[in-house]
């Protein structure tokens, strides 16, 4: 989905094992917004599932479409890798 620079944006991590909705043992995320790596820290909103309010700000006008891909990482007691990936556009004026 596309952005323009300065929207705030939700990414959402459902984990699950053959019990249904449960926490892994340790969940890492991991996003590269416009080339830059950083491991922001999770919010838990309960069995599984995680959220991560991504802010898109980085773009000026004229600047070419970007993209930002987050990478969540469960391990232990639910071990399983999803990502997510945003196209972000540079405001109009």
């Amino acid at each position: 989905m596309s952005y323009v620079s300065g929207t705030l944006v939700r990414s959402l991590a459902q984990f699950s094992n053959l019990s249904g909705p449960n926490n892994p043992t340790s969940v890492t995320l991991k996003m590269n917004k416009f080339g830059v790596v950083s491991t922001p820290t999770p919010v838990s909103d309960g069995a599984g599932a995680y959220h991560y309010d991504v802010d898109t700000t980085g773009l000026t006008v004229g600047t070419p479409p970007s993209e930002i891909t987050l990478e969540w990482i469960g391990t232990g007691t639910v071990q399983a890798i999803g990502s997510d990936n945003m196209q972000v556009t540079a405001p109009v004026m």
